[in-house]
């Protein structure tokens, strides 16, 4: 008679298994945390949803922005600036409706092992 399968949980640190080396190689610049990797996600929407903004406006040309926009060098700095800007806006407004819009019993996917003991 064989002795039971023991299950065991997934060691932190220095004795690290080959399948918690790969995944970690998988998901690049700290991507493996899901809270990062949700942030992340965010940014890229915000700035998606600027550029879409962005170019909105310069396409119809609302309070002659194109025009000031390309009157100077300066201008083009602003146009730069109000993207940026923009940009950091939506993320944060992305950010808070992914976090706020959540179900109160739904989690962030974290595929990286059972999660803490004892339960709550």
């Amino acid at each position: 008679m064989s002795p039971p399968i023991v299950k065991r949980r997934q060691i932190s640190g220095p004795l690290r298994s080959a399948e918690a080396e790969a995944r970690q190689a998988e998901r690049p610049f700290g991507l493996e945390n899901p809270f990062i990797r949700e942030i992340a996600k965010s940014l890229v929407i915000g700035f998606g949803a600027a550029a879409v903004f962005l170019a909105v406006i310069l396409a119809m040309d609302l309070a002659h922005l194109r025009s000031l926009g390309m009157a100077s060098q300066a201008g083009v700095m602003a146009l730069g600036l109000l993207f940026v800007f923009s940009g950091l806006t939506f993320a944060s407004a992305q950010t808070a409706f992914s976090i706020l819009l959540r179900a109160k019993g739904d989690e962030i996917d974290d595929d990286d092992g059972p999660g803490p003991i004892g339960g709550a």
